[in-house]
């Protein structure tokens, strides 16, 4: 009974979920390289069932979303499953199932505001990074979302940030100028906060720091450093700073690397998790915050690092 992939479905189906192919590969206990094989202009001709059955449950997906079933190998796909024609019921996404606003008839929470939500009931949102020089608050869903909120209050606050580097890309003259970061970098930072909850970030790199952060990239090790957020909006002659994401939109603010933590490092501050409130259904809530699939360059690294459980972890 063969399932033949349906070209582009795999990669649609993880960027849905807001995850790059290490996450997907770390969920599913696939092989990145066979996620990227699959999600190739070129792909295999069948699945191999277990292969299809991992990446499914790691998706909340069915079969045929992913692939097409054929009875035989020559008989040509089937209509009753995956065929031509066939239209499977889309499952409910589980970030938004957990979205009580959605039971209770109001409008549901974006996806950076939902796993923003499920950081502070499990108790995770004000980590912090010791190092030998101090303690910095550690940049996780909940911090990102009020620095993305109001830039300019958060304007020169330091942060910690913490994780594996997925991709990276250089950055524009004018972004060099802004950050003084000739012959700078871009990198992006991915940290499993929990399950269905993956937090990334881009931060600027000035070259002193770049090669450093190129290296722990190529040898697949996980990166703590301090950075500095820069605020400085678009304008007539400024088109804003550019993160490594799906769309190319000028953004408010950066995230400028000062320092490479290097020695012992540890995590603390998790607080015991919160049962979640139940919503209001009196007040309205909405989100400025949509979900965007991470640019799929959001793609080539180690599996996210994952958040400190309830006792303090060593890093």
């Amino acid at each position: 009974m063969p399932w033949k992939p349906i070209k582009g479905a795999l990669r649609r189906a993880r960027e849905a979920r807001g995850w790059t192919g290490p996450i997907l590969a770390a969920r599913s206990e696939v092989s990145l390289r066979q996620i990227r094989n699959l999600e190739s202009d070129d792909p295999p001709e069948w699945y191999r069932i277990i292969t299809l059955d991992k990446l499914t449950v790691a998706l909340h997906r069915q079969k045929e979303h992913l692939a097409q079933y054929w009875e035989t190998t020559t008989s040509g796909p089937s209509l009753a499953r995956g065929g031509p024609g066939y239209e499977p019921a889309a499952p409910g996404d589980p970030e938004l199932e957990q979205d009580g606003a959605a039971v209770a008839g109001l409008p549901p929470l974006g996806t950076l505001s939902a796993r923003a939500r499920l950081e502070r009931q499990l108790g995770l949102q004000d980590l912090k990074l010791c190092t030998r020089s101090g303690t910095c608050d550690l940049l996780g869903l909940d911090k990102f979302k009020r620095v993305f909120s109001r830039p300019k209050a958060h304007d020169c606050k330091q942060f910690a940030v913490q994780g594996t580097i997925d991709d990276y890309m250089g950055i524009s003259s004018a972004q060099a100028r802004v950050l003084d970061a000739e012959d700078g970098m871009k990198f992006r930072v991915v940290r499993e906060v929990a399950p269905r909850a993956p937090f990334y970030t881009t931060i600027f790199a000035r070259a002193e720091h770049a090669d450093a952060l190129t290296e722990a990239m190529d040898s697949d090790r996980d990166v703590a450093v301090l950075v500095r957020v820069v605020h400085k909006p678009p304008s007539k002659n400024w088109k804003g700073f550019y993160w490594i994401e799906a769309d190319r939109i000028g953004r408010h603010f950066a995230f400028l690397v000062e320092e490479i933590v290097v020695g012992p490092a540890r995590v603390s501050g998790h607080q015991p998790p919160r049962a979640p409130k139940k919503p209001n259904a009196a007040i309205r809530s909405s989100s400025i915050f949509v979900e965007s699939a991470p640019d799929s360059p959001e793609t080539s690294a180690p599996p996210s690092v994952v958040a400190p459980s309830t006792r303090e972890t060593k890093r």
